[in-house]
């Protein structure tokens, strides 16, 4: 039945907002302790969650792999700095995460000034100067936001620039296909 396939995974989603809210409270590493507990239970007795209220993130670790989730620590650990130029602003949310498929990387940098053109010409030369490729049908306009998937095997990166309040976000998607 769907409904039994769902409801495992039903606490997880809940986990950035109970980051946040016990984050508030007093007593935060008894709270992380109870939280990290009670959704480990939730989820399956293979999983292992580590809360750390105080720095913002999350990990989740499982038979499967791990996946690390954090806002405003900077890049997670592991990300090819060497390989993959971001463009210059504040980081903001990052995900990190590895399995028996590969690693990848989920990061979002907030820019000031220019463009959402200029920033996204910005982002797509960082990367050709890396050695990165567009593939032909790899680009994708839309009003205010600019799409762009990148490759250097086994590497991937795709690239998402908008524009929001007079600020200029940018997500990079990076994947190494290389278990």
């Amino acid at each position: 039945m769907l409904l039994s396939r769902i409801r495992p995974v039903l606490p997880l989603l809940a986990v950035p907002a109970l980051v946040v809210a016990l984050g508030a409270c007093d007593g935060s590493n008894i709270a992380d302790s109870v939280t990290e507990r009670v959704i480990e239970a939730a989820a399956s007795e293979d999983v292992d969650l580590d809360i750390d209220t105080d720095g913002g993130g999350v990990t989740i670790k499982g038979e499967d792999g791990e996946t690390s989730y954090s806002a405003g620590r900077g890049l997670p650990d592991g990300f090819p700095t060497d390989l993959v130029d971001l463009v210059e602003g504040e980081i903001g949310m990052s995900v990190s995460t590895q399995n028996e498929q590969g690693e990848g990387w989920a990061v979002s940098v907030q820019t000031e000034g220019g463009d959402v053109q200029s920033v996204f010409d910005d982002a797509v030369a960082r990367l050709e100067a890396k050695g990165f490729e567009a593939p032909a049908d790899g680009t994708m306009m839309m009003g205010e936001m600019r799409g762009q998937q990148m490759q250097k095997d086994p590497w991937s990166v795709t690239i998402s620039v908008m524009g929001q309040d007079g600020a200029i976000g940018v997500q990079y998607v990076v994947v190494n296909g290389t278990p």
